[in-house]
């Protein structure tokens, strides 16, 4: 499975821009917008071959209607994907999803059970860049330590034609509970280096 690489990345003052080896398990979920362009909604962890795990409110519009898998695509780990709607290498690097599994009982304006699976309709191929998360390690906490920081990979805004070739890597601290507003158990809330919830 795997583990982030310890690369030389270019820090700056929101992050630092990370090559893709450093989260060889790192998705994105992208739709098609109706000028063309392939706009990215979430990021994705991948499970296995043909499995991402997501939140939940990634597979729906902005008024809860889940998406249909044929709307959605998948890039792994920043492969390059030209944008362009006149460009017809517009697809190199996106993958179909085949369905979408959400909890029967996920909220929408509560976010309770926020969590979905996606499933390819292809399997991908391991390599050095496209590896699953390893998220069966022994040792690991099942919620991570007050104050403990982790390093999740968040998009860059890509302007029409760019293409996607990195993302940015937010520092997180967990909280206490005590600071934190309504958290189910089993849940966690972090801030990010910039002072974001």
């Amino acid at each position: 499975c795997g583990l982030v690489h310890k690369t030389k990345s270019d820090t700056t003052g929101h992050g630092a821009l990370n090559t893709p080896k450093l989260f060889p398990w790192h998705g994105e979920i992208l739709r098609e917008t109706k000028d063309g362009r392939m706009e990215i909604i979430c990021g994705a962890s991948l499970l296995e071959r043909n499995i991402l795990i997501t939140a939940a409110q990634c597979t729906t519009d902005a008024n809860g209607l889940p998406y249909e898998p044929s709307d959605l695509k998948v890039v792994l780990n920043s492969s390059p994907v030209i944008i362009q709607p006149s460009d017809e290498t517009k697809y190199m690097g996106l993958h179909d999803v085949k369905e979408i599994r959400r909890p029967k009982n996920y909220d929408g304006i509560t976010l309770q059970s926020d969590i979905a699976i996606i499933k390819l309709k292809t399997p991908v191929t391991y390599t050095d860049s496209v590896r699953p998360i390893c998220y069966l390690m022994h040792g690991f906490p099942q919620t991570p330590v007050p104050n403990s920081t982790g390093t999740v990979p968040t998009p860059i805004n890509i302007r029409p034609g760019e293409s996607m070739t990195s993302v940015k890597n937010l520092d997180f601290v967990v909280l206490p509970d005590g600071q934190c507003e309504a958290i189910s158990s089993g849940s966690f809330c972090a801030k990010s280096s910039q002072g974001k919830f």
